[in-house]
């Protein structure tokens, strides 16, 4: 009877696992991290897009950040490092049609304003979508943004094309992104995404159409151009 040397010790790590000690939960995060930047490098075959899933998820676990969708450190510029549209096996996960998207995060007067900008700079094209943002107040946990899009044009060569109009007078557009899977409508002007994780370099986001997200942290100087 009794348990052994071995099923202590999974006690023991599945009890971490649950319950973390802060300096626990900070070296599963640096492991987590560490592994999640070199794979999301990679082009996203099933197995690959399946653990990148696998570590998001657990790296939510590790957030730290207490009502993240209400913390300053949303505020900035970041870009698209992996999204699950963007994952397959031809491309980088943060290639968008052969672009590059960031998003910006402001706050003035109580206002979150959310720019997302798909860029690519050997067309002189770029798509950019803005958006209001207000923390959910039914959400207690403060995690959850609610988002109603603004404006969505297209820049061509210093012109401006209005595109949302257009976009939400079509009738509704949806897709399934796997057999079976469920589906989610492309052009509607309102939804939500939830905070999973937030750290100074790295955010990670759930839509409440299913895509998960992952964004880095990025210095202007550093962008593209």
């Amino acid at each position: 009877g009794g348990m052994g040397p071995r099923r202590i010790f999974e006690a023991m790590a599945d009890f971490r696992a649950r319950a973390p000690w802060p300096w626990e939960r900070d070296r599963r995060r640096k492991t987590i991290q560490m592994e999640l930047m070199g794979l999301v490098k990679l082009p996203q075959r099933k197995k690959e897009k399946k653990r990148t899933e696998e570590l998001l998820m657990d790296l939510a676990k590790c957030n730290s950040v207490a009502q993240p969708a209400r913390n300053r450190r949303l505020v900035g510029r970041w870009r698209l490092a992996w999204s699950s549209q963007t994952a397959n096996r031809f491309l980088r996960p943060d290639n968008v049609l052969g672009g590059y998207s960031t998003q910006d995060i402001s706050v003035q007067g109580g206002t979150i304003t959310v720019e997302n900008a798909v860029r690519w700079p050997g067309w002189d094209l770029c798509l950019l979508g803005r958006a209001r943002a207000q923390v959910d107040p039914k959400d207690r946990q403060g995690c959850v943004l609610k988002l109603r899009i603004d404006s969505f044009e297209l820049e061509a060569g210093g012109k401006n094309v209005q595109l949302l109009k257009g976009v939400l007078s079509t009738p509704k557009m949806s897709i399934r992104d796997a057999p079976g899977g469920k589906r989610r409508v492309l052009n509607q002007r309102e939804g939500s995404i939830t905070v999973l994780y937030l750290d100074k370099d790295i955010r990670v986001t759930l839509a409440d159409n299913g895509l998960l997200f992952m964004h880095q942290r990025i210095d202007p100087v550093s962008m593209h151009r």
